[in-house]
Parts: structure tokens; sequence; C-alpha cells
């Protein structure tokens, strides 16, 4: 890469005036190659701060005990040609560097201001000398004591950024508590140029965000807040760490404000923690920052106490368990339908059960909507088996297109901590099958019918599959099902076709009829099944019996038969159940005065009589049959048992309630001069009259089939006569 010609002057003219520096101490080959971290000290800056030396004391320890294996070097802008490093905390010779670094800091002497650009120009060189990786970084801490050329300062971070953008690495800058506005600006310019973070070097408002930063970096997640307290000499932190099963090392880290007081730790069984104890604990203490890192720490409520502090005191923890939580992908979601997924606990790649753990599944969508979801593992709602390690949740159907984050989370009852993993997938359109009826009633038995057109297309455009992807099913109570043919229409060729005709066969009786497409799709195996449609030929109809009128006898009396003289007799004519006889001589009725109020009463009951009568008689009498699945009479509606009054009055209606049959409880038969209707009267009702839902009321005619509760019915109007005890009271 060829520099800027006046990056190559600026460059020969720190040469000059940097012949003096030293060979990098405690170098090591194997950290070449590597993403390492460069400090950058502006000790003028820390000076002029009453605890700037510690705060940069205790940020250099912050950052080399969590990320241990990170190689460190050290640069003082103060004298840039003594560098310290590269060395890695876990390595032997960290211990002797760290005192270097502390004693520099100690011993910080004023120098000119142009040293700090001098010290950029450094670490970058240094950098490439180590040839860092990209992702390598750069903390330069610095602020206004003694004043600072913002201008100058600005102009030599311009030709330096550059070369940290292009060669990958960054820039992070920490300002010294109380630094003007205009330099707080200008080192967040130089952080942002290069793609890096301006913190403040403060224990209230800098070291969190620093700590999670660093932790990222390392792939071990964020801090989680124990809590936090303005103390005084006097006062007592207390608070409790609930760690949970399977966390493999958890670190608590502890900022205060002042250097003196003290920190003690006790384990679930009430023991201190020693600090020596090098098995169970390792402990870093600074004047600001003291961390602990726990190994395989034992489940349970950890105690913290703190004393002997004044000002802020803040406690964290984050914490590493060895579970894992895997989302199993199938690829992507199908627009618009409820898909099923199913995730796992994992430990060293295999399912495992853990007692008293919940996982739940946030859902997100492109468009910010969140839904939080639990996933289960008991054989309900989606999960195939109780209790296997595998827990499923079924996802709503998405409507939004496009990318969906899920995060799911791991937690126990007993202990407030979390694991947690994040992953996406894509909802897309996929095929649909759409089937018109065509003709499903009236179906002539042994003669092939079109019954319906099968379509497939993807929102609205034709998709075309082959033949052998679109699968036909056909049930039949009678076990009879018929001839079912499925022809592609096809432009030319024997290719794929969008479009099917459907032909059957049948044999008498109701036919269920359900198509279900299955092909590859996006990389996945899909299924999408149709409604089922119900199919009906000539259904077998009991013979009906005739039932011939009783016979009336007539008698005749011979008229020797008697002595006594006779009544000329009158003929005796017999009807269907009715003889009546006429005497030929009338009553005589004798005069009287006439009864007007008898007349009157008898009129008005006459009248109101034959209105009922109207009422009642114009009304259709329930009539009909409603047969089962399987050909048996079920119902005769003309002998349907109701009270008398209310049968009296509604005399043409039959409730779904009165018939004993399962799934017709919500709703009623209204029979008129004109035909039968059903009717649905509850919001609960589900029923489908010939393929369709019963929204309001629909008209029944003969063969009309209902369907509730996945039984089918059919209603003739006409049947032989039912028993007794088939008829529903």
């Amino acid at each position: 890469m060829k520099r800027p010609a006046i990056l190559s002057a600026f460059l020969a003219i720190v040469a000059l005036t940097a012949t003096q520096w030293s060979a990098p101490q405690y170098a090591s080959a194997e950290v070449q190659g590597q993403q390492m971290a460069v400090v950058l000290s502006d000790g003028t800056a820390l000076g002029a701060f009453e605890q700037g030396a510690e705060l940069a004391g205790s940020f250099v320890g912050l950052l080399t005990t969590l990320r241990p294996d990170l190689p460190l070097m050290f640069v003082s802008a103060d004298d840039p040609s003594r560098v310290l490093g590269p060395v890695a905390r876990n390595q032997p010779e960290f211990l002797r560097m760290q005192s270097d670094i502390e004693g520099v800091l100690q011993s910080t002497k004023r120098a000119e201001r142009g040293g700090l650009g001098y010290a950029m120009l450094a670490a970058a060189e240094l950098l490439g000398d180590q040839r860092a990786a990209p992702g390598s970084e750069l903390y330069m801490i610095t602020g206004d004591g003694g004043g600072i050329d913002v201008a100058q300062l600005s102009h030599r971070a311009s030709l330096i950024v550059p070369q940290f953008r292009d060669s990958g690495w960054v820039i992070n800058t920490l300002s010294v508590p109380g630094s003007s506005s205009e330099t707080v600006s200008l080192l967040a310019q130089i952080a942002s140029d290069s793609n890096g973070n301006a913190y403040e070097l403060s224990v209230a408002n800098g070291f969190k965000p620093l700590t999670d930063s660093i932790l990222s970096k390392g792939s071990k997640g964020a801090l989680n807040e124990i809590g936090q307290k303005s103390l005084t000499r006097t006062d007592l932190f207390t608070s409790v760490v609930s760690i949970a099963p399977g966390t493999g090392e958890t670190t608590l880290v502890f900022f205060m404000e002042s250097p003196y007081g003290s920190v003690r730790l006790n384990n679930p069984s009430g023991f201190e923690v020693a600090v020596g104890d090098r098995r169970e604990s390792y402990v870093t203490e600074t004047p600001n920052v003291v961390i602990w890192r726990m190994v395989d720490p034992a489940p349970g409520n950890w105690k913290i106490d703190a004393r002997g502090m004044e000002g802020l005191f803040s406690a964290w923890e984050y914490s590493s368990n060895k579970y894992s939580l895997v989302l199993r992908s199938s690829g992507p979601v199908p627009l618009g339908e409820p898909a099923t997924m199913v995730g796992y606990i994992a430990d060293a790649g295999s399912a495992v059960v853990l007692e008293g753990a919940r996982l739940t599944a946030k859902l997100t969508t492109p468009d910010g909507a969140s839904l939080l979801l639990n996933m289960r593992d008991d054989g309900l709602k989606g999960d195939a088996k109780a209790g296997d390690g595998f827990y499923s949740v079924t996802l709503p159907p998405l409507a939004v297109e496009g990318q969906h984050q899920i995060e799911m989370e791991l937690s126990w009852d007993s202990y407030d901590h979390r694991v947690s993993t994040q992953t996406t997938f894509e909802t897309r359109p996929f095929p649909t099958l759409e089937i018109e009826s065509v003709q499903l009633t009236g179906l002539d038995p042994g003669e092939r019918t079109k019954v319906a057109t099968a379509f497939v297309h993807i929102e609205g455009a034709p998709y075309p599959v082959p033949p052998e992807t679109l699968m036909t099913s056909v049930t039949s109570p009678s076990g009879q099902e018929g001839v079912l043919e499925v022809e592609p229409k096809r432009l030319f060729g024997d290719g794929p076709a969008w479009e099917y005709d459907i032909y059957f066969t049948p044999q008498e009786g109701l036919h269920t009829l359900v198509f279900r497409l299955g092909l590859e799709y996006a990389g996945r195996n899909y299924t999408k099944t149709s409604d089922s449609f119900v199919l009906s030929s000539k259904l077998p109809l009991a013979p009906v019996a005739a039932v011939a009128p009783p016979a009336v006898p007539l008698t005749t009396v011979a008229p020797e038969a008697s002595q006594a003289p006779q009544a000329p007799q009158v003929p005796v004519v017999a009807g269907p159940s009715v003889v009546s006889v006429v005497s030929p001589s009338p009553a005589i009725v004798e005069p009287a005065g006439f009864p007007w109020l008898v007349l009157s009463m008898t009129v008005a009951f006459v009248a109101g009589v034959t209105g009922l009568s109207a009422f009642v008689l114009t009304r259709a009498r329930p009539h009909g049959y409603l047969f089962g699945d399987g050909d048996e009479p079920l119902v005769d509606f003309a002998k349907v048992k109701r009270h008398p009054i209310l049968g009296l009055i509604y005399r043409g209606y039959v409730k779904g309630s009165q018939l004993n049959v399962p799934g017709l409880e919500g709703v009623e038969f209204q029979f008129s001069r004109t035909g039968v209707k059903i009717r649905r009267v509850s919001d609960e009702a589900s029923v489908r009259v010939n393929n369709q839902p019963l929204v309001n009321d629909a008209l029944i005619q003969d063969r009309t089939w209902i369907g509730a509760r996945g039984k089918l019915y059919s209603f003739l109007t006409s049947s032989g006569p039912i028993q007794e005890g088939a008829s529903a009271d």
C-alpha cells in the first residue's frame, strides 16, 4: 500500500526525532500476526487529574483480566521511544510488564503536547511491525490537562487515522473527567473515523460500557448489574448473586471511586472465598476495579459484602454457562402459515433434560413487532414427545416477508440467571394449493364426473408442479371409495402443470376427498393440505311400506230380526276411519226466548278458536329424516317429542338440542310450506352444509349433507319408518 506524500514526509520527520526508540520489550514471536491492543497514555492529562494514574492503571487491569489471551503493548506520550510489550496476561512476563506500567503511570512527566500525535504514529508502526491482525485496537487516554492544541491534534490524526482504518485497526479514546466539550468532541470524531468508540475514564460513566465492549469482543456477553450505592466509610453494601447449574465460569466486577475498603465474597455454604485459593477463584485488584473470576462455581446464592469505602460502588456479574441453546432450522418459513420450530439445550453438543428449567422464544419481525412465546416439552400443542429434551413452539401465521429474529432464553425457577442465543429465519411466499369445486352432490354411481379443478400458484402466479407431487385421499364410511382420477392440463408435452382436472367415479354413498401438495421448495420439504370435500352419490333408501287404512265393519239388520216396527234405514257411508249415520227424522225444538248473550259469547269463542287454529294449521309440521354417515337412521323429525304447549305454538321449529345428535346443539330446524331451513343460534356452533360453513341460515333439501364435529349427517325428505328407539327425545 503506497502512503500519501505528506504522510511519508511526516514519517521521515518522526523517524529523525525518534531514532532512539528502543526495541519492544518482552517480545515473543508467538504473538505476531494475532489481534493485539496498544494502550497509549497521555501522562500530562493524567497528571492534571487527582486520580488519573489510578484510573488508567485500573483500566489496564480490567482489559488484561477480561482478555487474558490478548497481547498488550504500552506506550507513553511523554516518551514514545519506550515501548512495553507485547505480552499477554497469561504469559510469565506479564507480571514484570504490569509493574513497569504502574511505574510509568506514577512517574509521569510533562511533555510537549505534540508528543500525542507522535505517539499515535508510534502505535501504528508498532502494530505494523507485529503484523497485527484486523480487529486490533489502540486505546488512547488523554484530556485537557496542561492545555491541548485541538487543531494540531486534529490535523495529525487526519493523517494517521486512514492507516488504522485501511489496516482494519480501531482507535478507542478515553477522555479524562473534566475535559472540555471541544476535546471530547475531537476524541469522539477520531474514534468514529476509525470505527472505534469514545469513553470517559471514570467509575460512574465509563467503566461499565468499556467492560461490555471488551466482553463482546471476547464473545462473552455483557455485564449484568447486581447493585450499586453511594457509600460512606461506615456504610455496608450487601447483595446476593445467584449462580445457575452448568455455569463454567463466573466473573464478578466491582467498580469503586475510592481505592480504600474491602470486598468479601461468601459461597453458598457460607464460607468466605479466600483470595489465595487459586483452585476456586482468581482475583485482580486495582485502585478502582476489583475482579473475581470463579471457575466451575457451585450453584446457589453467593453473598457479597463491601465496606470501608467512600463514593459510588457498583457490583456487576457475567457468567459463561456450559449449556448452549440450539434452534433447529428447516429453511424458510411459509408466509401466512403457522410453523413449528424445535430447539434444545445442548451440553457438549447433545440434548439434555434439565429440572426446573424454562425455555422461551422472543420473535421480532422485520417491522419491529415482537412476540414472546413459551417453548414446550410436554407433548402438547405441537410438541412431539414429552420429556425428550426437545422444546417446540408454534409460530403464528407471519404476514411480513423477510428476515425475522428469534431469541431463545433458558432460565431457572430457582436461580436468577439466564442463557440466551439469537438466530434468524426468513419468511417467503410458498406454493398454494387452491381447489375449485365443480360438482359435489347428485353424482350418479358408476358414472365418471368432473368434481373439481386444482390450481397451484404462488401469490397468484402459476407454479407448475409434476403430477406426482399432487396426492389425493378418498374415504367413505361404507368402505367403497370409488375411482379418483387427476388429469394435468398442459399446454404441450409431459412436463409439469399448474392446473389439474379432478374426475370421480363413485359408488353409492358419501365420500370425503382431501388433496395434498408435497414437494421440495426453498431447500426444504413442504406439504400443503387442502380442506376436505364431501362428495355424495345416490344414497340407498330403505323401502317405504304402504300402510292400508283400517277396515270399518258394516252391520245390517234384517227386517225379520226385530218384532218392533223399525224406522226406514238410511245408507251408511264408510270413510277411512269414520262412520256416519244420518237419521231421516230431524229433532224438533220447542220455541223459547232467543239467547242473545249466549250467542255472542259463542261467536267470540268460535272466532278465537278459528284464528288460533288458522295460525297453527298454516305452520308446516316437522317432517323428514336425519341419517348418519353409516346410512343409519337417527332422527324422524315428525316424532321428535316436545313440550305440548311449546310444540303447538312453535309447531314448525325443532331445536338441535332436542335431537340428541352431537354437534347440532347450536342450530335449529325451521319447517315451512316453502322448504326447510337450518339456522345457527349459537356462536359456538361449527356446522357445514354441503361443504359451506353455516354463517346464519341455509336452505336444506333432499339429500343435503350436514357436517359437525367430524361427523356427516344426511337430511332426507322421505324414508322408511324409523324404530321408536331411534327417534330423539
